[in-house]
C-alpha cells in the first residue's frame, strides 16, 4: 500500500503538530465531509481542492495548526483547484497496521480503515506522549510561535552548498481574523507560505527517460511530449489513465514483465498509464519515462478532465530538484520545532 497519494501534503500536515511524519491521516478526495470532535483536539489541514469551515460559519485555514474545542464540527466542501486533502490530529488516527503502514488498500479491504469511512463512524486518536500533551499545555508552546529567523544549509547544487534565510517566503504570518475564541482554543500566527504550497496549479510534469525509450520511433516520440494531455475518469491510485493526446504506435517488440515504480509512464495500446502509488512493483507494457518524484504530488492534485504537459529531465536535473525539496521542508521542520 502507497500511503498518501500526496506524500508531500501529508508530511507538511504531521510535520505542523511536530510529530513523526508517518503517523496516520485521514485522505479526503474531493467530497463533501463533517467531523465533530468529542475533545479538544490539535489539528492541521494540507493539500487542496477543499473549503473548510467550523460550526458551519468559520472559516478555517489550511497549513496551519489550529486546536478545536470539544463538540466543534469540521466540515469540508469541495472546491475547484487540487484533488485531495489532508486531515491531520495530534498523536495520529488509530489505523490497522499491515505490511509495517498503515494506510488501507480499498481494493483488498486490509490496513488503515479496512474500507472508505462512512456517516457515523468513529475514528480514535492515538494518545500522546507525556511530554507532547504538556507542550500543548504550556502557555508558551513552541510549535505555535512564530519561530524566529535563522540561517540554514540549502542544497541547490550537489557540488555547492548555498546559505539561504528562512524567511516570510517561507513561513508567513497569517493570523485569520474570522476565529473565535468559543469554537478555537488556539491557532498559530503563521502558516505555511503559498510559495510552497502553490503546486496544485502546476500542470507540467517533468519525466526522465525510460529504460524502452530507445523502442519508440523518434518523431512519434517528439509528438508524444508535444500532446496536451487530460486525465481520464478511469484513473485511480493504482494507475493515471491519460486520453486526448498521440499515443506512440506500440513497439513489436517482445516485452517481458520488468520491474514499475510509482511514476512509470507506460505505453498501452489504450493509451499511456502513469504508474501511481498503489501500483504493482512489476508491468509488461515498455516504459517511456518516470515522473520525476517531485513531481508525483503534483500529479496527485489532479482531477479527472484536467490537463497536464510533459517536460523532459535529466537524472541530474531531478536529483537537483529532490535535493532541494528535501532542504526545504528541513527548513520547516526546524522551523516549526525552535523555541
Amino acid at each position: 500500500m502507497g500511503g498518501a497519494a500526496d506524500i508531500k501534503s501529508a508530511t507538511l500536515g504531521n510535520m505542523l503538530l511536530g510529530q513523526s511524519e508517518t503517523l496516520p491521516i485521514l485522505e479526503i478526495v474531493r467530497s463533501p465531509v463533517k467531523f465533530q470532535f468529542h475533545q479538544d483536539t490539535t489539528i492541521s489541514l494540507t493539500g487542496f481542492g477543499m473549503k473548510w469551515s467550523l460550526n458551519h460559519e468559520i472559516s478555517v485555514d489550511s497549513w496551519k495548526q489550529i486546536t478545536l474545542k470539544k463538540d466543534s464540527i469540521l466540515s469540508g466542501k469541495p472546491i475547484q483547484g487540487g484533488f485531495r486533502s489532508y486531515l491531520c490530529v495530534a498523536g495520529g488516527f488509530e489505523a490497522v497496521p499491515f505490511d509495517d503502514a498503515h494506510g488501507t488498500d480499498l481494493r483488498l479491504g486490509l490496513g488503515g480503515s479496512i474500507r472508505a469511512l462512512k456517516k457515523g463512524d468513529l475514528l480514535k486518536i492515538n494518545v500522546l506522549d507525556s511530554d507532547f500533551e504538556q507542550s500543548f499545555d504550556a502557555t508558551e508552546n513552541h510549535i505555535l510561535k512564530r519561530p524566529s529567523i535563522q540561517k540554514h544549509q540549502v542544497a541547490n547544487d550537489p557540488n555547492q552548498n548555498q546559505t539561504k534565510n528562512l524567511n516570510h517566503d517561507q513561513i508567513s504570518a497569517n493570523l485569520d481574523s474570522k476565529i473565535q475564541s468559543d469554537t478555537i482554543s488556539r491557532s498559530s500566527s503563521w502558516r505555511i507560505s503559498h510559495e510552497l504550497t502553490s503546486y496544485a496549479a502546476q500542470r507540467t510534469i517533468r519525466i526522465l527517460p525510460g529504460p524502452e525509450l530507445s523502442w519508440f520511433n523518434h518523431s512519434e516520440v517528439h509528438r508524444f511530449m508535444k500532446s496536451s494531455w487530460k486525465i481520464d475518469s478511469k484513473s485511480d491510485r493504482m494507475g493515471i489513465r491519460l486520453q486526448d493526446g498521440f499515443t506512440p504506435t506500440m513497439p513489436s517488440k517482445e516485452m517481458l514483465s520488468t520491474v514499475v515504480f510509482p511514476g512509470t509512464v507506460q505505453i498501452t495500446a489504450s493509451g499511456p498509464i502513469i504508474l501511481f502509488v498503489d501500483a504493482q512493483t512489476t508491468g509488461g507494457y515498455p516504459r517511456i519515462g518516470q515522473v520525476c518524484s517531485v513531481d508525483l504530488p503534483v500529479l496527485a492534485q489532479k482531477a479527472p478532465g484536467e490537463e497536464i504537459f510533459f517536460e523532459w529531465i535529466s537524472i541530474e536535473q531531478a536529483l537537483r530538484l529532490q535535493e532541494s525539496e528535501q532542504a526545504k521542508l528541513a527548513q520547516i521542520k526546524s522551523a516549526i520545532s525552535l523555541h
